[in-house]
């Protein structure tokens, strides 16, 4: 059955949104990089294995509902 449905090709998008962070030196991105993981209202999702774990500094970040809440769902 066709229905006449376009799927947008994601990754052009994603590599489109990343290419100006590809021109920057490794040292600065790593210097913003480090810089953002210290603020409190962020979260690092690490994915090892297939398995994914979170890193966060202050579970409850923002006012409303804290930063874990969404790290996990975001997680999931």
């Amino acid at each position: 059955m066709l229905h006449d449905l376009v799927l947008p090709d994601e990754y052009d998008r994603i590599n489109l949104d990343l290419a100006p962070f590809f021109a920057l030196p490794r040292a600065e991105m790593k210097r913003r990089t480090e810089m953002v993981e210290l603020m409190k209202e962020t979260f690092t999702l690490n994915v090892t294995d297939g398995e994914v774990s979170i890193q966060i500094l202050d579970e409850g970040g923002l006012a409303y509902g804290g930063t874990m809440p969404r790290a996990q769902g975001t997680a999931g």
